[in-house]
Order: C-alpha cells, then sequence, then structure tokens
C-alpha cells in the first residue's frame, strides 16, 4: 500500500471515528475490545396515526325532517390521500358524506389533498420523495331522511370509516336518533287571562328518552312562578304531554306558542339536543258586560263615609237649609237614577267629604274595560251658574297619608278607560299584590288574580252663606271582559 493510500484510509477511520464519538452522550464510555459503530441518521417523516377527532362516539339526534341533521366531522393525521366514508347498513342510504364549499355542501366523499406544507417538511419530502402527511380533513355527515321521524327507525347505529393512503383505517360508531319534534295545536278555545293548565304535547320525539322544556313564550303568556315542574318528562313512543299553569293575555282568534326543549338520548345523563318548536292556539271570544244601573253594584263597592280630618260639614243624611226659602237636601252614597252617586250641598263652612269603596276581586279570567263617571253641578239661578263645587283639582296631598287609604283609585268625571285593562283601575298578578306605593291588596292567591282597587271620590263645595249649592258625582257604567256565563253583580 502506499503512503498516499494509507494516509486517505487513516484520515477517512479518523473522520468516521470521530463522527461516531460525537454521536455518543457526553460522558459514554465503551467497554474494552468494543469499537462505536459509525453510521449516518436517516430523516424520516413523524405521521400521526390517522384518527377522527373526538367526540364522535356515542349518540347523537338528527332531525329527521327535510334537509334532515347534519355532523360536521374532522380527522387527524394519516398519510394523504384519505377517503371518508359511512356505514349503515340497510339505512345507508338515509346518510351522505358532504364536502363543506363556500356556498355550501358538496356530496361525496371524494379524496383530499392537502398542500405541502413550506419549511422543513417540504425540504424533507422532496428529499425523500415519500408520501404526504395530512393536514385536518373535514366533512359533514348529512342525514337525508324523510319529511317525518316515523318513516326512519328510532335508532340507527352507523360508523364512520377513514382510510388513507397507507392503509390505515379509523372507525369510531355512532348512534344516530332521528327526530322531528312537533308542538301540538290547541284547538279547544282557551280564554284569554283565565287560570288554566296550559297543554304542552310533544311528538316526533323518536327514539328520545326524556324531553325538558327550556322556556315557553308567545301568546303574551305569564307562568306561574310559585309552581315547580319536574325537569324531564318521560317520552313514550316519540311523544310526551305535561302543562303549565299559566293566562294568556292575547286577543284574536289564534295566538302562537314557541318552545323551546331539549332531549335527553338514552344513553346520556342530561340533555343536550335542543329543538324551537311552535304551534297556534285557538283563543276564545271574550264577552263584553256592561253595567248600566251601577246601584245593582252598591254592596260589591260598599261605598261609604271615611271618617277622616278631611270631613267637613254634612256628609251623610240630610243637609239642612233655613226654612223658608231653602229645603232640605239629601246628602251622601244615594241611589240616583238606578246609579251609585255621592252629593253634598255647601254652606256657611264649605263642604268637603271623603267617600270610600272595597276593593273587588274579580272573577278569574275578567278585566275592566271601563269605568265611567259623570259630574253634575246645582247653583241656584240668583247667582249665576258660578261652580263653587267640584270633584276634582283638589289637592291630594295630606288625606290620602294614612296606610288604609293608600293605593286607591280616585273617580274622575268622564273617565273612559278603552285599554282593556281599566286605565289604572285594577291590579293584577300571581301571588301577593302589591299596589304602586307598596300596600299589599292580597296575600295568598293562587291563580292569575285582577282585583278593582278600592276607589275614592273626594267632594268639595266651598263657603257659601247657605246650602245653596251643591254637586253630585254618578258612576254611570262598568264594562268588563270576560269568559261568556258570568253575571254581575
Amino acid at each position: 500500500m502506499s503512503l498516499f493510500r494509507y494516509s486517505l484510509v487513516l484520515s477517512t477511520v479518523a473522520l468516521l471515528s470521530a463522527y461516531a464519538a460525537a454521536q455518543l452522550l457526553p460522558g459514554t464510555h465503551l467497554p474494552p475490545g468494543q469499537r462505536p459503530i459509525v453510521g449516518i441518521p436517516e430523516a424520516r417523516l413523524t405521521v400521526a396515526p390517522l384518527a377522527f377527532t373526538a367526540p364522535l362516539a356515542g349518540s347523537i339526534a338528527f332531525p329527521a325532517e327535510t334537509p334532515g341533521g347534519q355532523l360536521t366531522v374532522q380527522t387527524r393525521g394519516g398519510i394523504l390521500p384519505i377517503t371518508i366514508s359511512v356505514e349503515a347498513g340497510a339505512h345507508g342510504a338515509l346518510f351522505a358524506i358532504a364536502t363543506p364549499t363556500s356556498n355550501g355542501l358538496t356530496v361525496g366523499g371524494t379524496s383530499a389533498i392537502s398542500p405541502v406544507q413550506s419549511g422543513p417538511a417540504s425540504t424533507i419530502k422532496d428529499v425523500l420523495k415519500g408520501p404526504i402527511p395530512a393536514g385536518p380533513i373535514e366533512r359533514v355527515l348529512k342525514f337525508t331522511g324523510g319529511t317525518s321521524a316515523n318513516l326512519v327507525p328510532a335508532q340507527i347505529p352507523i360508523t364512520l370509516v377513514a382510510i388513507d393512503g397507507k392503509g390505515s383505517r379509523a372507525t369510531p360508531a355512532l348512534t344516530v336518533y332521528p327526530v322531528a319534534p312537533r308542538l301540538a295545536s290547541v284547538d279547544t278555545p282557551i280564554d284569554p287571562y283565565r287560570t288554566i293548565a296550559v297543554p304542552l304535547n310533544f311528538v316526533g320525539l323518536g327514539g328520545a328518552a326524556t324531553v325538558e322544556l327550556k322556556s315557553l313564550a308567545g301568546c303574551s303568556i305569564s307562568l306561574n312562578p310559585n309552581i315547580r315542574y319536574p325537569v324531564q318528562h318521560n317520552v313514550n313512543s316519540g311523544a310526551a304531554s305535561t302543562s303549565r299553569t299559566a293566562i294568556l293575555q292575547a286577543t284574536g282568534a289564534t295566538c302562537t306558542v314557541t318552545a323551546t326543549i331539549a332531549l335527553r338520548l338514552p344513553d346520556r345523563s342530561t340533555s343536550e339536543a335542543l329543538f324551537t318548536v311552535s304551534a297556534p292556539m285557538k283563543l276564545a271570544a271574550r264577552h263584553s258586560y256592561r253595567v248600566t244601573g251601577t246601584w245593582a253594584l252598591r254592596d260589591r263597592f260598599n261605598f261609604r263615609l271615611y271618617q277622616t280630618n278631611a270631613n267637613i260639614g254634612t256628609c251623610a243624611g240630610d243637609s239642612i237649609g233655613p226654612i223658608p226659602p231653602f229645603p232640605n237636601f239629601p246628602v251622601g252614597v244615594r241611589e240616583r237614577s238606578g246609579d251609585i252617586s255621592m252629593a253634598i250641598r255647601s254652606g256657611p263652612f264649605s263642604t268637603t267629604c271623603f267617600y270610600l269603596s272595597d276593593q273587588w276581586v274579580l272573577p278569574d279570567g275578567v278585566t275592566l274595560k271601563a269605568f265611567k263617571a259623570t259630574q253634575t253641578i246645582d247653583s241656584p239661578a240668583t247667582t249665576g251658574s258660578k261652580v263653587t263645587c267640584s270633584a276634582f283639582d283638589i289637592s291630594d296631598t295630606g288625606d290620602l297619608a294614612q296606610h288604609t287609604v293608600r293605593g286607591l283609585k280616585k273617580i274622575y268625571p268622564d273617565n273612559e278607560p278603552s285599554d282593556g285593562g281599566g286605565a289604572g283601575f285594577t291590579v293584577n298578578g300571581w301571588g301577593p299584590l302589591v299596589t304602586s306605593d307598596g300596600v299589599i291588596l292580597l296575600q295568598n292567591n293562587d291563580r292569575f288574580t285582577t282585583i278593582l282597587l278600592p276607589t275614592f271620590a273626594r267632594l268639595k263645595c266651598f263657603k257659601t252663606l247657605t246650602n245653596d249649592h251643591g254637586m253630585r258625582l254618578v258612576i254611570d257604567e262598568l264594562e268588563f271582559l270576560g269568559p261568556p256565563g258570568l253575571t254581575f253583580p
């Protein structure tokens, strides 16, 4: 061997030995007689195993009505190309795999090729000429179904299948529960404002185990907040029934109730699948009850003189005048042409009278529409027509400070509320009824209650020499709205 060749071999061995030594961990010593293994490391791609992103195992509720439900699925890892399909046995025709696009979905389980990532991965690919690792591959599992859940089985076991370019497979199992939730319409007329158990019949729930009512709205519904219901209701043969104590503060022939429900599937512990369903409810016509002879309601109102320091002069019985030329006048709460009236006369010390009624708990479903009153003034011809008496435009400051007369409604002449609620003459609700100034009118009630507030009239005639002036406040008419078959009084 020539000196040149010998030197070349020594140089090569030294170079390899140095390389091998560089591969040893610091502090590593070879046993005597052993030599390091010389080799050049091979660059390799790290490829994650093919799998579906969680969670896909278990069950899912799919709307069965056209266009049906859908579930986005995604793979991770694997080698391109990747094909995603679904196996559902005899029910395979009810499912399709679609590709998300910017304009919607394209049906088909075609392979997906992701662009090669730039950087080191691209360099290694070019060097090794190896397969392309897959990025996330997204598809949509569509349930084509039919027009009703009744056309398909209550539950369908399926298997999602993903196969990559090396033949690796991922196969999660899933149970599909086709549902077509509906809220049955109510054709039996419901009386507005009457306390009822509003019927709620849900159908099309498929193989769900229970249904939970999350919210109820529409028809200006007012639920009784004092009643607690079971959280979940059992589903039998795809249907479930329940009710809610409420009133419908709605007008017209029909209104629409909307319910948000959650379904619990058999293998779940909580309700998850949310659906919103609506249905029309038929409303009964409200009847008008006009009372024009209000004296028939005298016992209901029980108007009486309220004894406070505000009362001055003669407020009940007869107002006695000099004879001649002035007669006596009956005053106080009196019948006047079949109506309730309150009358006073003037005098040398002026006259102020305060008349108070009871509150009135109206029948269930009844609201006040109108409360009409008129005022007449008596003035002798010798003094012209100077008005010295009034039932309004008088300050209430001080006279209404006592708790027994708070929360009242003052009767004004020519008052004609037409809003269907009595224009402030009533207060209503569930449980204790509280007036605007905090007075509780009714502590315990288990229905939606409407109360005609206690009403009052404060009549005043200014000072005159004798009782030649007077005034009268007459309650002419009340109109109520409510269910048929009621009588007033």
